[in-house]
C-alpha cells in the first residue's frame, strides 16, 4: 500500500474523531464513535463556502481559458507543422515554473493584482487579453504606463 494512501486514512481518521481521542496515547485508528463535529465547527466558523467558491471560480476559469487557447493554437500547429514553433512550446514546457515566479510577482505588484481573484485567474496558460478588466473596472492597457503603450 502507497504510504501517500496511509497518509490520508490517517487525516481522514484524525477528522473523525473528538480533541481528547485525537491526543491520545497510543494512537487509535478507528474512531468510536466517529463523529462530524469537526466538519460542522469548521464550516461554522469560518467562510468555507466563500473559500470553496473562489477555488471553484479560479480553477474553472483558469481550465476554460487555457481550453478556449489551447485548443485552437494546438490544432493551428499541428496543421501548419510549424516545428521551430513546436520546440520554442516545448522548451517552454520544460523550463521549471518557479523561474517564472519572480517576474510573475512583480508585475502582478506593479498592476495591483496580488491578493485578488483576477490576479489568480490572469496567471492561467493563454490568459493575457490586453484588454480584461482588471477589479478596479479599468483594463490592462490603462494600469500600464504609458511609455509602453502602443498607439492605437
Amino acid at each position: 500500500m502507497s504510504p501517500a494512501i496511509l497518509v490520508f486514512l490517517w487525516m481522514l481518521s484524525l477528522s473523525l474523531k473528538n480533541e481528547i481521542d485525537n491526543l491520545a496515547y497510543p494512537p487509535v485508528f478507528i474512531p468510536d464513535p466517529p463523529t462530524l463535529n469537526n466538519f460542522v465547527q469548521v464550516f461554522a466558523e469560518n467562510s468555507m463556502g466563500r473559500y470553496f467558491w473562489n477555488s471553484v471560480v479560479v480553477s474553472g476559469g483558469a481550465t476554460l481559458i487555457a481550453l478556449l487557447v489551447g485548443i485552437p493554437a494546438g490544432y493551428g500547429i499541428a496543421r501548419a507543422q510549424a516545428h521551430k514553433l513546436t520546440v520554442l512550446i516545448l522548451i517552454a514546457r520544460m523550463t521549471p515554473a518557479l523561474s517564472y515566479l519572480i517576474p510573475l510577482y512583480t508585475v502582478f505588484q506593479f498592476l495591483g493584482l496580488s491578493n485578488t481573484l483576477d490576479g489568480a485567474r490572469d496567471h492561467a496558460p493563454g490568459h493575457h487579453r490586453a484588454d480584461h478588466r482588471l477589479h478596479h473596472g479599468r483594463s490592462l492597457r490603462d494600469a500600464c504606463p504609458r511609455s509602453w503603450r502602443r498607439p492605437r
